[in-house]
């Protein structure tokens, strides 16, 4: 989303080369001249007045009698009041900036800005405004053209209900940088026209259900709040959404239900608290119409996840064009499936700085992408890795693969290494563990074939056979003085020895 700043000039810029052309454009200079009230030498059909950064405190209808003033700087002053009906003649008015003053949100009347008839640009930035409130903006007198305000760094706590309710053809609201923690859903009733809502830099911890309930803006931005929640249906009013931004927040369950049938094309989810991400969980119109996705410098983000229906149909981004997960150091495994429905889309995509064990050859078509860059330091190196050096979209400008795995290729380049040497660690494995098996079962065979030699020589008459009839003999033997005699009887098949 364009600075405040940028647009204000550009608008300026383009007004004047577009009504300007011949016409003598009369312009009055008096920047950094510490004046303290407005001067009086001003030429009466000026067109442009630059009085910023000066000591000027107060405003009023007699200081501002110039029919013909299309452009009026008076940023970075100290005015601290704006008198009833200031602006009255200067109807033809086109851009007004008051900002970095010291105007109070609470001098605001329906008198203050009363007859801009032809106002495009109204800068109140920086000022102590506080709180916006209701009827200071009347439909009956505000611009008839589609106009912007800057309402950012204005310690903004309230806007009350129906405040806004008279800038029916506001298109660019910004309200940044303030201290906005809660919104009525009456907030933004009115804007029927807004096309670009930016509230990034406030305190809002949740998104309620009604908070847009009236608004058709194709850009919201919501970046750098305190965001953990997001109710059921909070932008499916929200029909012609087309960008979000929801970065630097404390969203830690992924989004789901919260757009309904909305097309967003784009969104923002960097700086979140999100663990796994799953495509899945969008609905069907987010992946068939997202083309850009940031998921960059999400400190607790491990995985992506190939979203798959419930037959085990992949059910991805059909239309992706651009993708960031940069800076996501704790990122180790994208599945491969998971970009692959846009790998004839896809053009641009930055992993740097990421944790990733290993990179896919089937996740994406490498040779269409005309914005690349990709780091690691947690690589995988062994056959797996093989292709990154075949493929000339990977280099050293590039790419920065580190290894980490095998510990003998930890911390060298992958580049470095010859492809010979990338050898798969499941072979590795399988014949480490096949040479243990071997050693272990030759010291087993050694250790019987030892015992079994022990034992014979310990008793050299155990297990052995004598024959009688083909039957075991069994032998008892005493040392005594006398003889030993052999009772055998003929007629059994075991032969006992006595003593006699």
């Amino acid at each position: 989303m364009p600075s405040p700043r940028l647009v204000f000039s550009l608008l300026v810029m383009s007004w004047i080369a577009a009504n300007v052309g011949a016409k003598t454009w009369i312009t009055y200079k008096g920047s950094h001249e510490k004046d303290l009230i407005f001067p009086s030498n001003i030429p009466y059909d000026v067109h442009a007045i630059y009085l910023d950064y000066n000591l000027i405190e107060t405003v009023d209808r007699r200081d501002l009698n110039f029919t013909s003033l299309v452009y009026l700087n008076l940023s970075h002053n100290a005015i601290y009041k704006l008198s009833s009906e200031t602006f009255i003649n200067v109807k033809q008015l086109k851009f007004l900036d008051l900002s970095y003053n010291k105007i109070s949100g609470s001098t605001l009347t329906t008198e203050t800005f009363k007859k801009l008839e032809s106002l495009e640009l109204l800068v109140l930035r920086g000022n102590p405004l506080g709180i916006i409130k209701h009827g200071v903006f009347l439909p009956t007198y505000f611009s008839m053209f589609q106009y912007a305000m800057d309402f950012s760094e204005c310690s903004i706590h309230t806007i009350e209900p129906n405040s806004l309710v008279g800038l029916d053809k506001l298109t660019r609201l910004d309200l940044s940088r303030n201290n906005i923690s809660t919104l009525h859903p009456d907030s933004f009733m009115g804007l029927y026209s807004a096309k670009s809502l930016n509230l990034s830099h406030n305190l809002l911890d949740r998104v309620s259900t009604r908070m847009f309930h009236y608004l058709n803006v194709s850009e919201i931005d919501l970046s750098s709040n305190k965001i953990s929640m997001l109710e059921d249906g909070c932008f499916s009013k929200n029909s012609d959404i087309q960008s979000l931004d929801l970065s630097n927040n404390r969203l830690a369950i992924q989004p789901k239900d919260q757009f309904g049938d909305r097309h967003l094309s784009e969104i923002d989810l960097s700086q979140n608290l999100f663990e796994t991400f799953d495509s899945h969980l969008l609905s069907r119109n987010m992946r068939r119409h997202l083309r850009v996705l940031r998921m960059a410098d999400s400190d607790k983000l491990q995985r992506i996840l190939a979203g798959r229906s419930k037959d085990g149909q992949v059910e991805g981004f059909e239309k992706l064009e651009k993708l960031d997960l940069s800076d996501n150091r704790a990122l180790t495994d994208i599945e491969a499936a998971a970009f692959s429905s846009s790998s004839k889309t896809l053009w641009s995509v930055h992993m740097k700085n990421t944790m990733l064990q290993e990179i896919h050859q089937d996740m994406l078509n490498w040779t269409n992408l005309n914005s690349f860059s990709v780091s690691t330091n947690n690589l995988k190196c062994d056959c797996k890795a093989k292709w990154l050096l075949n493929k000339t979209k990977f280099n050293r400008n590039n790419a920065h693969l580190m290894c980490a795995y095998p510990a003998v290729y930890r911390g060298i380049n992958l580049f470095h290494i010859r492809e010979g040497l990338l050898v798969c660690t499941s072979h590795q494995h399988l014949m480490v563990f096949g040479a243990i098996m071997a050693f272990s079962s030759l010291v087993l065979l050694i250790f019987v074939i030892a015992y079994w030699a022990r034992r014979r020589k310990a008793c050299p008459t155990c297990g052995r056979r004598h024959e009688r009839h083909g039957q075991y003999v069994s032998v008892y033997s005493k040392e005594v003085d006398e003889p030993t005699t052999r009772i055998v009887d003929d007629k059994v098949n075991l032969i006992d020895a006595v003593d006699v």
